[in-house]
């Protein structure tokens, strides 16, 4: 029951948002939460190549990119670039509290 109601909240909220699912090893799961509809987008990381049957079960509309593993600045600058021009992509930095990683 809790995935149908946040299934239903996205698909009437007002707003942008961005459900990634990452490292996914089963279509299925993507199933059980993505919402059909809204206003967002779905981002999902995975090692399975796509096939007629994956795209099938994520939805007649969804487009593909096949990509080497990204260094953690490669894929926030890919994020940036692709996300749209309304995106707020957050690198995780905090200008009060800096720590050396």
């Amino acid at each position: 029951q809790v995935r149908a109601v946040f299934k239903a909240a996205l698909c009437q909220c007002p707003s942008m948002w961005l459900l990634i699912f990452d490292n996914v090893e089963s279509p299925a799961i993507i199933q059980d939460f993505a919402p059909r509809g809204g206003l967002g987008h779905l981002l999902i990381t995975t090692r399975i190549m796509p096939t007629s049957h994956t795209q099938q079960d994520v939805s007649s509309s969804s487009s593909y990119i096949l990509l080497d593993c990204f260094n953690p600045n490669d894929g926030l600058t890919f994020l940036r670039n692709n996300a749209g021009p309304h995106a707020m992509v957050d690198d995780g930095g905090d200008d009060d509290h800096h720590h050396d990683r």
